[in-house]
């Protein structure tokens, strides 16, 4: 496991954090690195990694789009393992929507197997494949959880304790990131609109509606249906989805910055309120207004 940041400080100040990183820093398994992410991974051989995960500082910042580029992309494909994973982090409520969806083209241009996932609120997470397909297998999933007591424990401190809330933070499959940027050109090292968007549109932002569509569910986990019917186990989850889907679709998710936001509400009925009491991260999200 390899750890890279251009800042020492950073990593020095992952000590202040051993109660939930798991002291990490300590690990033998682990090999640490001063250096830029990409310089990194630009000195490493093909094919080396069986997951790239980042997390670039606010992405409106300057330098911060070449690590969103479509170049950027094809390099980690090529350091990815046949199989490998990447996980981007695309706080997309900090830029205006079409350049958001010109990210999102980029990623899906070198990554056509991917998806788009929900961490917490407007934080979204676009997950990509080196492979044809990119599917969760809700079953092994379970498998793993209730065999790794370490791995539930920090599922759980996550609002992940569940089957449910894991395969609900889908937000959208590869189909529906591709209609959504259809007509939008990708973001390149020679063209990083990322860095210039909020200035010229005088902090215009705004996530795209296009990008979320909870139906599409099937294309990145067909085992969670038995026929058009969720399996027993997630039970819970088109009404977990239902409620996510209100909120991916209301003006308080898509413009967050907007002076005028209020604090998620929702209305609904006993059912909704059962679900929300019975998933922590949805009761983290919504204040109830109406038990009718």
């Amino acid at each position: 496991m390899e750890i890279v940041d251009l800042s020492e400080n950073v990593l020095q100040h992952a000590a202040f954090f051993t109660g939930t990183n798991g002291n990490v820093m300590a690990s033998p398994r682990l090999a640490v690195y001063v250096n830029d992410g990409r310089h990194h991974l630009t000195l490493q051989p093909p094919d080396t990694y069986d997951l790239i995960t980042l997390e670039p500082p606010p992405i409106a910042a300057a330098g911060v789009a070449s690590l969103y580029s479509r170049e950027f992309y094809q390099l980690v494909r090529s350091r990815l393992k046949a199989g490998g994973y990447i996980t981007q982090w695309l706080p997309a409520y900090q830029v205006p929507a079409e350049t958001t969806l010109a990210m999102v083209r980029a990623f899906i241009d070198v990554f056509p197997a991917s998806v788009l996932l929900s961490g917490y609120r407007s934080e979204l997470i676009l997950m990509g494949a080196r492979g044809r397909t990119i599917e969760v297998d809700p079953i092994a999933v379970l498998t793993r959880m209730h065999a790794t007591p370490a791995l539930q424990a920090d599922l759980e401190h996550n609002f992940l304790g569940t089957l449910t809330d894991v395969i609900g933070t889908f937000v959208a499959s590869a189909d529906t990131l591709a209609r959504a940027t259809t007509s939008t050109a990708a973001e390149t090292d020679d063209h990083p609109v990322q860095e210039y968007a909020v200035q010229a549109r005088l902090r215009a932002t705004r996530i795209p509606e296009s990008l979320f569509n909870v139906d599409s569910l099937a294309a990145w986990c067909p085992k969670c249906f038995q026929g058009d019917q969720v399996i027993p186990v997630l039970q819970d989850l088109p009404g977990y989805l239902t409620i996510l889907d209100r909120l991916y679709h209301s003006a308080v998710f898509l413009e967050p910055n907007h002076p005028a936001t209020q604090p998620l509400r929702l209305a609904g009925d006993h059912r909704v309120f059962a679900t929300i009491e019975r998933h922590p991260y949805l009761a983290l999200l919504f204040s109830v207004r109406s038990r009718q």
